[in-house]
């Protein structure tokens, strides 16, 4: 896509540019489209953007299914495509979510260990790409059938399972909401606000098909939902909510609502501001 040039921005609004360096491309709306907002790729995501859609729903099978993960009495290290069965399998997670693993309650004493729990070893990317380890524990007899991990994962590569009091339990291997997050291959940037189209008091200020220019890095001016400060994580929500929409943004609140906001990986806020004031976010390429 072509670099679209933009004089620098006085204007302190949600989506104008703010000082300093800056890379943006031009794609076309699929959709009426807000400024100031994260978008996501389109239909055609070479060139067309548009609203963050609604999060795919959770999936307990997405990565294993039943007929492949299963208790040993050996122990036993799950990697190949045959192995990763499930919808996704090997697959990118988009945006990358934290792992589940369910028992099934028939024979799940079976996942019972001479050690006391059923520690599960997950190997894998998380949201940028970098490689990771998270666990998770069932304790011996628990009634509890289904545990995520504390990680948000963009691929599993690897599950290791122990030595097994038993051959029979089984269970699946997907992902949960408990924590989301975008990594910079998640969404194609922000959308940025044009003085050249002034007056324009629409709340969706760009047209479906319009050319819209989309920052891929540097600063911008968003409302934020809650207080931030300079140096503040950026968290994007991705649940609606009366009349908050889906790609606003928030700081440090964000994580205490895992469910409600994703937590975007490469930005952060470079200002200070009251609840639903503005402050710039930089975002790195």
């Amino acid at each position: 896509m072509p670099q679209t040039v933009f004089p620098q921005q006085l204007v302190q609004r949600e989506g104008a540019l703010a000082r300093g360096p800056y890379d943006a491309e031009s794609y076309a709306a699929e959709g009426a489209l807000a400024v100031g907002l994260l978008l996501d790729f389109g239909t055609d995501p070479d060139r067309q953007v548009r609203a963050m859609p609604a999060l795919p729903a959770a999936d307990v099978d997405a990565i294993m299914t039943a007929a492949q993960f299963a208790s040993t009495v050996a122990g036993q290290s799950y990697s190949t495509a045959v192995h990763f069965d499930g919808a996704i399998g090997h697959d990118r997670i988009s945006p990358a979510a934290t792992i589940s693993v369910t028992f099934a309650a028939a024979n799940i004493n079976d996942w019972n260990t001479p050690a006391g729990e059923c520690l599960v070893e997950i190997y894998g990317l998380d949201e940028d790409g970098n490689s990771i380890k998270d666990s998770i524990s069932r304790p011996n007899g628990a009634a509890t059938a289904t545990y995520s991990t504390r990680l948000a994962f963009s691929a599993v590569h690897r599950i290791d399972t122990p030595a097994c009091n038993g051959a029979t339990g089984t269970g699946t291997v997907g992902f949960s909401l408990d924590r989301v997050a975008l990594g910079r291959a998640d969404y194609p940037g922000i959308a940025i606000y044009d003085p050249a189209k002034e007056p324009n008091t629409a709340l969706l200020e760009v047209a479906d098909e319009d050319q819209i220019s989309v920052l891929t890095a540097g600063k911008f001016w968003a409302v934020t939902e809650h207080a931030v400060t300079n140096g503040d994580d950026v968290y994007v929500r991705v649940v609606l909510a009366a009349l908050d929409v889906r790609g606003q943004f928030t700081g440090q609140d964000g994580a205490a609502v895992p469910a409600t906001y994703a937590h975007l990986s490469n930005a952060r806020w470079r200002s200070d501001a009251a609840a639903d004031g503005l402050a710039i976010i930089e975002l790195k390429g």
